[in-house]
């Protein structure tokens, strides 16, 4: 469920928010009993902690993602995502890198594969131009040369492939410098 889990580590503590409560302000501190104990009763707090509404959503968004078996279908999608990403970068040069585990998986743009200089104009360009195409996606990086993609936890391999087929085609029509 965890991205860490992917490495192998176990990490002392793990700061969760945002989607927790699908919306409500929610955030927890989680780690083990042990470090809990050693730091004391009210030691830590939280600004979006224990609101009985957001706990519940909490445990709804945690039972949600048990029964309906996003993580599995995140997992199954993200591999969609990454081969299709991978057959386009296969044709374009301009696509440096594809990298991420799961549904949140990043498209680095570089200048010149073989340095590796990023390129921050064509995936904000690119950005717009998949918008007006139907497909959101976002920039980010250091100079906006990745592409982030972040689909919602149950999206289907049809939307996986038309958000693929919607981006390569885009991507091809976009003029080369």
């Amino acid at each position: 469920m965890w991205a860490f889990e992917h490495a192998g580590i176990v990490p002392d503590v793990v700061c969760v928010a945002k989607a927790i409560a699908n919306g409500l302000p929610l955030s927890a501190i989680v780690s083990s009993r042990d470090l809990q104990e050693r730091w004391g009763r009210s030691a830590h707090g939280s600004t979006y902690g224990g609101n009985p509404v957001a706990c519940a959503a909490g445990l709804a968004v945690l039972e949600t993602i048990h029964d309906e078996g996003l993580v599995a279908n995140a997992a199954a999608r993200g591999a969609e995502l990454v081969s299709g990403l991978g057959k386009i970068a296969a044709e374009d040069d301009r696509i440096g890198d594809i990298r991420g585990p799961g549904l949140m998986v990043g498209v680095e743009f570089s200048r010149d594969r073989t340095t590796g200089e990023p390129d921050g104009a064509l995936p904000d360009a690119l950005m717009a131009a998949c918008a007006d195409a139907g497909l959101l996606i976002l920039t980010c990086g250091r100079v906006h040369e990745v592409m982030r993609w972040i689909p919602p936890l149950d999206a289907t391999a049809a939307e996986i492939a038309e958000a693929v087929e919607i981006f390569g085609e885009t991507l091809a029509r976009m003029p080369r410098t």
